[in-house]
């Protein structure tokens, strides 16, 4: 006797926090910050918050052996919210791996949530692949308000900085405040059904007041599995490779890593 799927309501009712939606660009400058003083305040309040705990992050990194971004890293894993709160998991574990993420991506996709039900294989293939290399650049394009772009032209060009596989933020904003840097995306893997259905449940928020929207997260999510599954020996296309390389250069050879490359070899996966 088959069973009948459970209706969506019935599976996906733990979800109490108010989810994000997809809205056009967010202004990394809002209305409220204006009224305080404007962005300069804002950053001068947040360096001197940074200033006065940055020893007190680095001491505790230290203690645990980890360096501040694997610190961030582990707390931003522990502060995810539990599968168990968002998937009924006594019904969902009775489902078919494509039901599952059939009802995982329909969720998100009306909530506002970028998500992904990935199959377990390439989620080890490209954890082990982000433990070896766990910092990227992945590029985004950006217009230009004001100006035409030439044809052919990918236009103004925003590098992101992906770290240990989970966490983007703009390369300008790393520069700026390294360890310290605000998160733009947080990407969370689940794992809880990788074992007994085959797939690791993957979701992606976009943090608050920031300047992406979520057609820019899932170029990003994208992207960043395009260069993080990699296929080995015969079965690696030329692609493949390509990407495979700027990987590799980015970390081995950083003096010969090229950004015009890296946008084209991005650009020609779109």
């Amino acid at each position: 006797m088959l069973l009948r799927p459970l209706p969506l309501s019935r599976l996906l009712l733990r979800s109490t926090r108010p989810l994000s939606s997809s809205l056009p660009l967010r202004s990394a400058t809002p209305d409220w910050q204006e009224l305080i003083g404007g962005r300069e305040v804002v950053d001068r309040k947040r360096a001197a918050f940074e200033d006065k705990y940055k020893a007190a992050f680095e001491k505790k990194a230290r203690l645990e052996g980890l360096s501040v971004e694997q610190l961030k890293h582990k707390a931003a894993e522990e502060d995810a919210r539990p599968l168990e709160d968002i998937l009924d998991l006594s019904k969902a574990t009775s489902l078919t791996p494509a039901s599952i993420s059939q009802l995982w991506t329909t969720y998100h996709q009306a909530k506002g949530f970028l998500s992904a039900a990935i199959p377990t294989a390439t989620y080890e293939r490209m954890s082990t692949v982000a433990k070896k290399y766990p910092l990227f650049v992945l590029p985004l394009a950006r217009d230009i308000v004001g100006e035409d772009k030439p044809e052919g032209s990918a236009g103004a060009v925003e590098m992101h900085l992906l770290v240990s596989f989970v966490l983007f933020t703009p390369l300008a904003e790393y520069q700026a405040r390294q360890s310290f840097a605000q998160p733009y995306l947080i990407l969370t893997h689940y794992t809880d059904l990788s074992t007994s259905h085959g797939v690791v449940l993957m979701r992606g928020e976009i943090s608050d007041n920031v300047a992406l929207n979520a057609l820019d997260a899932h170029v990003l999510s994208v992207r960043l599995q395009l260069f993080y599954h990699q296929k080995e020996g015969m079965e690696a296309g030329v692609q493949e490779k390509a990407r495979r390389e700027l990987l590799e250069c980015f970390h081995e050879r950083p003096e010969e890593f090229d950004v015009e490359k890296l946008v084209k070899t991005a650009w020609e996966l779109d």
